[in-house]
């Protein structure tokens, strides 16, 4: 689907705590995740005329994020990046959008400050 008139939201670092991971104490004890969503928009608005009832709300967009993040346990940062992509699939202005998913400081022997998966969907 060719976009001519579109732009990008990007909103990063979003914080949240879950229960997601392979390991037994991932999944009850928890741990840090960091989301960055990166979203092309479509759009025949003139944002000249300052009107927020002609973008697509942040705080939606943020809603979407953290449902899919609480909808479930999941053993695979992957799979949850899907998650939260089938789940934006709802705002019909996005036509393609990135998600990183962080796990800060994973619980494995070589001390690093995280891993992350980087998914992107084009709908």
């Amino acid at each position: 689907m060719k976009q001519e008139n579109g732009y990008l939201i990007e909103i990063n670092g979003i914080q949240l705590y879950g229960y997601h991971g392979v390991f037994l104490e991932e999944q009850t004890l928890g741990q840090k995740f960091e989301i960055d969503a990166s979203l092309k928009v479509s759009t025949n608005s003139d944002f000249i005329e300052d009107n927020p009832e002609k973008i697509l709300s942040y705080v939606h967009i943020l809603e979407s994020i953290e449902k899919s993040f609480f909808s479930k346990k999941f053993k695979l940062i992957e799979s949850l990046a899907q998650a939260i992509l089938n789940d934006l699939s709802q705002f019909e202005a996005i036509w393609q959008a990135s998600i990183r998913v962080k796990k800060l400081n994973p619980p494995i022997p070589t001390p690093l400050s995280s891993t992350a998966v980087v998914f992107e969907k084009k709908y």
